[in-house]
């Protein structure tokens, strides 16, 4: 585990890199969440801020909706290099972050972060999708799983505040020797904007890893499911497809809002479908 990993896997405050300017609101006062809506296993575009309710503890905010087209993308893409991704399961792996890499926009910033029972950057921080996608062919399985330190690694990495990111995991166990809790992973989610999905390769799991599913849900993304039979290369598709079809809602925070945790719930008004967005967002402490 390289010097870095071992800080953030151990909760020690890192600095970010410098990503440059980013066009999302940053203005103290304002929230931002990213939304998805989907109907009938497709994403529904062309919904308006009028679309949507927008409940801040319960009380609604008069949201807008901030263009994300241009934009580009900070992705961690954790990859599950246990020893049992072996194989078949590692080549159909590979083939699925390869799909991903190759459905990127050239301004898009990947960091390859790979997990077993230790952390690396194999190909270090924030690399355009063509230059992680060389490194995919030469990644080789070996350990145990450290899921939950590779996930709190991930979203430290990225920036926690601003820009459009997202933390895509791979993995097919269980996780068997992380440092880290399930709870601090939850809180480092909770002050990220970071979109968290995960594919689930667990063919004899009865359903999603219950730690994925909760970091994905508070995150407003989801945990993608997968048998024995599952074309990953559609998979990832249709995750690239629910990437570019999100929306983002922006509203102000009143002046004299609590610090601390606030619940966010975002429903449809005039429009049908299921929404993902996040479940909530962390106020600062204005007395300090």
């Amino acid at each position: 585990m390289t010097g870095m990993l071992l800080a953030l896997v151990a909760g020690v405050s890192v600095q970010p890199p410098d990503r440059g300017p980013a066009s999302f609101p940053t203005e103290v006062g304002l929230v931002s969440v990213e939304v998805s809506v989907w109907k009938e296993g497709r994403p529904v575009a062309g919904l308006r801020a009028e679309d949507f309710e927008v409940l801040d503890d319960g009380t609604p905010r008069r949201a807008q909706l901030v263009p994300v087209a241009e934009d580009p993308l900070d992705m961690v893409l954790a990859v599950d290099l246990s020893t049992s991704v072996e194989g078949a399961r590692l080549a159909g792996m590979r083939s699925a972050a390869t799909a991903l890499l190759e459905g990127l926009g050239a301004a898009d910033r990947v960091t390859l972060l790979t997990f077993s029972h230790e952390l690396a950057l194999p190909a270090g921080l924030e690399r355009p999708p063509a230059e992680i996608e060389r490194m995919i062919g030469t990644l080789e399985p070996g350990g145990a799983t450290a899921l939950r330190d590779a996930v709190h690694a991930a979203l430290v990495l990225l920036d926690p505040v601003v820009g459009r990111s997202m933390v895509l995991v791979f993995s097919d166990r269980d996780d068997t020797v992380s440092w880290v809790s399930e709870d601090a992973v939850l809180e480092v989610a909770r002050t990220s904007n970071a979109v968290v999905h995960a594919i689930d390769a667990r063919t004899l799991a009865p359903g999603a890893d219950p730690f994925l599913a909760r970091v994905a849900d508070l995150s407003g993304g989801r945990v993608w499911l997968t048998d024995g039979q599952t074309d990953l290369r559609s998979l990832v598709q249709r995750i690239l497809g629910e990437i570019r079809s999100r929306y983002l809602l922006s509203f102000e925070r009143p002046r004299d809002a609590h610090p601390g945790w606030h619940r966010l719930d975002v429903r449809l008004r005039r429009a049908d479908g299921q929404v993902l967005a996040r479940k909530g967002y962390v106020a600062p402490d204005s007395s300090r």
